[in-house]
C-alpha cells in the first residue's frame, strides 16, 4: 500500500491557521449552535486536515470557517474561507484529535 500522500490526487499544503468547526445536518444545515475553535494542519482542494480537542467521528458533516492570515486575506481579497465537506479520518493524538476531512460541494 502506497503512502497516504502519495494515493492523493491533489497535494496538499501545511498550513496553521484557525478554524471553526460546526455540525451540519444531512441537508446541509448547521445545526450547532456555537463554532468549535481549532487549528488548521493541512489543505487542498479536495479537502484539509485539523487538529481540535474535539473527536469528530468518520461521516460527520461539517462546516470549516478557515481564518487567513495576512498574507492571504490579501492575495485572495477575503479575510476567511468557508468550506464544506465529510469526516473521512479521526486520529488521536496527545492533546485531541487530527480530523480529516473531505470537501464536498453543495448543490
Amino acid at each position: 500500500m502506497l503512502p497516504m500522500e502519495e494515493r492523493r490526487k491533489l497535494k496538499r499544503i501545511r498550513v496553521d491557521l484557525p478554524v471553526h468547526v460546526q455540525l451540519l445536518n444531512e441537508s446541509n444545515v448547521v445545526i450547532s449552535k456555537n463554532e468549535k475553535k481549532g487549528m488548521l494542519y493541512d489543505f487542498s482542494g479536495g479537502g484539509c486536515a485539523f487538529h481540535h480537542v474535539d473527536k469528530f467521528p468518520v461521516g460527520d458533516r461539517l462546516q470549516l470557517r478557515i481564518e487567513l492570515n495576512d498574507e492571504l486575506s490579501q492575495k485572495y481579497s477575503m479575510e476567511e474561507l468557508t468550506v464544506r465537506g465529510t469526516v473521512v479520518r479521526s486520529a488521536r493524538l496527545d492533546d485531541g484529535f487530527m480530523t480529516s476531512v473531505q470537501f464536498t460541494i453543495d448543490r
